[in-house]
């Protein structure tokens, strides 16, 4: 039996191709109101903004279940989350952990 990663179980579930699952994940995870605005203003697909959050969704589309996801998390937070500006954080313009294991629940309980 070939376990799909997150990425794979995303795409099937929302019937998008690859290439695009990385910005959906990444705007879809950035609490309210700054994801939809992020969408609409298609912030989320330029390569070079919300760097540090784009490599933790990165990070978590290639794991192959819940642990793995929840490990990634965690280890940003603790290695990686001063990459964020503090004036990200003030604001909440990062991508929420929670939201991001929650995904991974989601998509690995199928």
């Amino acid at each position: 039996m070939v376990l799909l990663n997150l990425s794979e179980r995303y795409a099937a579930a929302h019937g998008i191709p690859p290439e695009e699952v990385e910005a959906a994940v990444l705007s879809g995870c950035l609490p309210m109101p700054w994801g939809p605005l992020v969408r609409m203003l298609g912030i989320h697909r330029r390569p070079d903004t919300l760097r540090a959050d784009r490599i933790l969704v990165r990070q978590c589309l290639l794991a192959r279940g819940v642990r793995d996801v929840r490990l990634e998390v965690e280890g940003f937070h603790y290695r990686d989350m001063a990459n964020v500006p503090s004036w990200r954080r003030i604001l909440g313009i990062r991508v929420s952990g929670a939201r991001l294991i929650e995904l991974a629940i989601e998509l690995f309980a199928r």
